[in-house]
């Protein structure tokens, strides 16, 4: 008897078994991009974009925008499910947009927020919308994507094809503000026009001291931020050669580069010097009667790419020590690492010492591979 009823105490048992805290589907909405605005009366104006089932045939997914007020975002977050009567997901979000506004203000309230928040997604990229609000971003039309949140991530992952911008998930920024001796930043996002459309246009950097913005790199600025911040160098890099009178452009694509930056305290004096080597494959050459079989030509094209990226790098050096001063590449950082005695003496006062350290540039480029024709190519008279 005790077996059979053992087993049906078993039984029942297993037809018991379920989550006592689950949540059904059909309440959930999921989230692929969010924004935040400033709000009435100090508050916060959160839009959430949403993907909506449409049916037909075949059955599409939709963006859908919903926006809702709060004197947070969490409170804000909470009054949106009165409007759409679901419950938010976040669990595969892509991007948080910031205003121009709201960034001005700060952002450290609502990055923390995402920080804490164990149902927000901290690998989630983050941006600020620049001229636009970020409701505006999200209501405009995503290319070749089915979302903007989803069109933002994508564009992130391809970053090292075209660098003039610098991906910055949640846990980054957070950390970059906790960091002494460097300066966060945020890819930025312009809407410009399509035809009768307005797509988003991720390009440039908005610059941080703190939480709150303060300035803009531009899109050229903005490649050579990448190329400190990641000691690499990707992508096409382009240059005017004169020859014979005439100035054409040529363009190479980076194969192979090592970016040094290398701290010198001397005399209790600092100084920093950033070097550059690269070998690059040759794609386009301008001028259609150079002969790039020459040794002294080969050199002149590298020599020409050398002071391309040297002045490229000190206009960027300008921008961020007399401009804007502030050190995004985290030069501070550097220094910190390498030299701590340094550090302890120029740490407390790194922000007014940064605009007048010296620094010094050199590069050194090699033409290694060559994707056009060493000749010219000439036609039978």
């Amino acid at each position: 008897m005790r077996r059979p009823l053992l087993l049906l105490i078993l039984a029942v048992a297993a037809l018991l078994v379920g989550c006592w805290d689950y949540t059904e589907v059909e309440t959930l909405t999921f989230a692929m991009g969010a924004g935040l605005d400033p709000g009435p009366e100090g508050g916060s104006t959160l839009t959430v974009e949403t993907l909506a089932v449409q049916g037909g045939d075949p059955t599409q997914l939709v963006p859908y925008v919903t926006t809702a007020t709060g004197i947070t975002m969490f409170t804000a977050l909470r009054n949106m499910a009165n409007i759409t009567g679901k419950q938010v997901f976040f669990g595969h979000i892509q991007a948080m947009v910031f205003s121009e506004e709201f960034a001005r203000s700060g952002v450290g309230e609502a990055v923390g927020f995402i920080q804490r928040d164990v149902g927000i997604r901290t690998n989630m990229w983050l941006f600020v919308a620049k001229g636009s609000s970020a409701e505006d971003v999200f209501k405009a039309e995503a290319p070749l994507g089915t979302s903007v949140g989803h069109y933002l991530g994508r564009v992130m992952r391809l970053e090292d094809r075209n660098p003039i911008f610098v991906p910055i998930q949640v846990w980054e920024f957070n950390r970059a503000l906790s960091e002494e001796g460097v300066r966060p930043t945020m890819p930025v996002i312009e809407l410009v026009e399509i035809g009768d459309t307005k797509v988003p246009r991720v390009a440039g950097s908005a610059v941080f001291k703190s939480d709150k913005l303060v300035g803009w790199l531009d899109d050229k600025d903005s490649r050579i931020l990448h190329y400190l911040l990641k000691r690499q160098i990707t992508g096409v890099i382009v240059t005017d050669l004169e020859f014979r009178g005439e100035t054409k452009p040529i363009a190479a694509e980076v194969n192979t580069a090592k970016v040094e930056i290398i701290p010198k305290w001397e005399q209790e004096q600092l100084s920093i010097s950033i070097d550059v080597k690269m070998g690059v494959d040759l794609h386009e050459i301008g001028h259609p009667v150079l002969d790039y079989s020459q040794k002294d030509l080969k050199r002149m094209l590298e020599e020409a790419f050398a002071r391309q990226m040297k002045r490229d790098i000190e206009h960027f050096m300008h921008t961020i020590q007399q401009g804007l001063q502030a050190d995004v590449v985290g030069f501070g950082n550097v220094v910190k690492k390498r030299i701590p005695s340094a550090w302890r003496q120029l740490g407390p006062e790194w922000e007014e010492l940064f605009p007048h350290v010296p620094v010094s540039v050199r590069v050194a480029v090699l033409i290694t591979e060559t994707g056009t024709l060493a000749k010219p190519l000439t036609g039978r008279p």
